[in-house]
């Protein structure tokens, strides 16, 4: 009860269409269906352009096994998902969510990308990227996709998964950016 108390003001809340509109932005960042673009674009990038396949093994390995403890974790807690109580512009966003709500897999991969970034990628953007995990929580509790607690759990699982994967990528020695 005292998640659903914390989550309720945001998700009532009632802004304009453009402040909307980035909490959108932020909302589907890392759902399914962009995470597979993601996937697809870097594939074609190593197959095409790097010619090194270690390329797109990283952040798929990344991504496999955080895809794989959401979905263990969804069916283990069955939590349901908050009810959609406020008139939203874009509120198709929470209507197509069909799985349950505990942990938020779109938090898991925000952290994770993060985390892929600031271990793989230059220092410029490390800063930028850990950005990613408060909007992308922000986002789905707005939208009535999760609530709070639903998205810390996913976010620190999604730490804990780019650790796993990092360990994993570096034992077997495919980390060749």
């Amino acid at each position: 009860n005292f998640d659903k108390k914390i989550s309720q003001p945001l998700q009532s809340y009632t802004p304009n269409l453009v402040i909307e509109l980035i909490f959108l932005i932020f909302a589907k960042s890392f759902n399914t269906i962009t995470i597979i673009l993601y996937l697809v674009l870097i594939l074609l990038y190593s197959v095409f352009i790097s010619k090194n396949i270690n390329i797109f093994l990283v952040p798929f390995i990344h991504v496999i096994i955080g895809v794989m403890i959401t979905l263990i974790l969804k069916k283990t807690f069955g939590r349901e998902r908050p009810n959609l109580s406020v008139k939203k512009y874009f509120e198709k966003v929470r209507t197509r969510e069909t799985m349950e709500s505990m942990p938020s897999g779109d938090c898991l991969q925000s952290a994770n990308f993060s985390f892929m970034i600031i271990f793989y990628f230059e220092n410029k953007i490390k800063f930028f990227s850990l950005c990613f995990i408060p909007m992308t929580m922000i986002g789905r509790v707005f939208y009535c996709c999760h609530y709070w607690l639903d998205c810390f759990v996913g976010a620190v699982l999604g730490i804990g998964v780019s650790y796993l994967s990092h360990f994993i990528i570096n034992k077997f020695n495919i980390n060749n950016f």
